[in-house]
């Protein structure tokens, strides 16, 4: 048992060293280690000097904080937990009962400013940890994905002055069609990183955010494989729990701006003109299906019978863009192929040989009260615009021309309808036009029409 416990321990200690940026020296001679004023172990290193460090973790760290982290540095710290609940000066969260005792963390900080930052948190089963030799050329936990290794993911803070230093900012900008961090996970994972990362929880400012990246490809012997995906995937329902104490870089993109951190704000033009057009389209079919309504003028109205004798009302339509019916039409030739918008004119409502739209007296009237208890906006979307090169146009048969340009809209959404979470990957195919209106094409569903499908499927 002893042993066990000496071999899981000197594994973790050459993990740790590797987090520390020396997984290629095997010999580091710690001199001094003292409390400091509050009872948190600090160590430091000398130099020109080298000694084997050998022994038990425990006994090499023996004295913890009152939050039962070990201070392995200045700005890493070694927690085993032991605990369903996390709380410490950096972060609280809640541990799946079946994990406590059988992982650990590890905590980077980020010294650089007044009041220390938590910059990134890492996860590790205990037990698999055992056997591990950590790459020579290993410099941080992003290559921890070894056999045997049991690192489960990382939460781990970034900004847009990382962003800017990367030289991909202007570009997510470009694409998500937003200046909000958090709403931008979707669109780097296409564009930029090599595996998955998922907002956890993001500053108010929008500028920042701590994002959770898992291993990409781990390889174990079968009965190591069952421990870890039954391990990581009890972390990853309550990764949600996570909230730091203190959030990073809680100021505007404007602010970053002035300081001289970023460049001034991007244009979102022309990505933001298929988003924009898609939206609009969105909303404009919402009307023809009872997923939304246009705004009225309830002081103008007049009423209509149904064959059954139902009385319809039927009030003036208060958009900026139409006030008749072929201005109406000409506003959906903005956003729709001409076969889909003489499609939604032709639009009755159900059960009746009534228009939806109706004009008098040079004004234009909409039916009201057709409007279900779902409403085409009832999602949650991020996305990432990718424009296309330059294909044939067949959308409405005129076949031969190379002069079509064309983008994708990509879609991650998140609902819940009746009660039922939904989480679905869309795309919209949007075709520029000679008049240089973006536009859906003729097989345009509504998102939320998709999502309830997805239900009944």
């Amino acid at each position: 048992m002893r042993r066990s416990i000496f071999k899981c321990s000197l594994c973790l200690l050459c993990l740790i060293f590797m987090l520390l940026g020396c997984g290629s020296k095997e010999n580091e001679n710690i001199n001094n280690i003292e409390n400091s004023e509050d009872g948190i172990v600090h160590t430091e290193s000398s130099e020109g000097e080298s000694t084997e460090l050998t022994g038990n973790l425990e006994e090499a760290f023996p004295v913890r904080s009152e939050d039962g982290m070990q201070v392995l540095e200045e700005r890493f710290y070694l927690l085993h937990i032991d605990d369903a609940f996390i709380s410490n000066e950096f972060f609280t969260m809640e541990v799946p009962q079946e994990l406590v005792g059988k992982i650990s963390c590890i905590l980077e900080l980020d010294t650089s400013t007044e009041q220390s930052i938590l910059k990134k948190v890492s996860f590790f089963i205990d037990e698999l940890a055992e056997g591990y030799t950590p790459k020579e050329d290993a410099e941080s936990c992003f290559d921890l994905t070894d056999s045997g290794l049991g690192w489960m993911g990382s939460i781990f803070w970034d900004d847009f002055t990382n962003y800017e230093e990367k030289g991909v900012l202007e570009d997510l900008i470009y694409r998500s069609g937003t200046v909000d961090i958090s709403k931008m996970s979707f669109c780097y994972n296409m564009l930029v990183a090599p595996v998955s990362r998922y907002v956890v929880a993001a500053n108010e400012a929008g500028t920042g955010a701590y994002f959770l990246i898992k291993p990409s490809d781990i390889q174990f012997m079968q009965e190591q494989e069952q421990m870890y995906q039954v391990c990581s995937a009890a972390l990853y329902e309550s990764i949600d729990t996570f909230h730091p104490t203190v959030y990073p870089m809680e100021k505007s993109y404007s602010e970053l701006f002035q300081e001289g951190f970023l460049p001034p704000e991007p244009p979102l033009e022309p990505a933001s003109d298929v988003l924009w057009n898609f939206q609009e389209a969105e909303k404009a079919y919402a009307w023809f299906t009872g997923y939304g309504e246009v705004a009225t003028n309830w002081d103008e109205q007049f009423t209509l019978k149904t064959e059954n004798g139902t009385e319809i009302i039927y009030a003036a339509t208060k958009h900026i863009d139409f006030r008749t019916m072929k201005e109406l039409q000409n506003y959906l030739n903005c956003y729709f192929p001409e076969r889909t918008v003489k499609r939604l004119l032709e639009t009755k409502l159900p059960g009746t040989n009534l228009s939806l739209f109706q004009e008098k007296d040079g004004v234009l009237y909409t039916a009201t009260g057709h409007v279900g208890e779902i409403a085409f906006q009832d999602y949650e979307a991020e996305f990432c615009i990718v424009e296309n090169e330059k294909t044939e146009n067949i959308e409405n048969g005129k076949e031969g021309s190379a002069e079509e340009k064309t983008a994708t809209l990509w879609m991650l959404v998140h609902a819940n309808i009746w009660g039922e979470d939904i989480v679905e990957q869309l795309a919209y195919r949007m075709i520029l036009g000679e008049d240089h209106h973006w536009r859906v094409t003729e097989d345009f569903e509504l998102p939320i029409q998709k999502l309830l499908d997805s239900i009944d499927e």
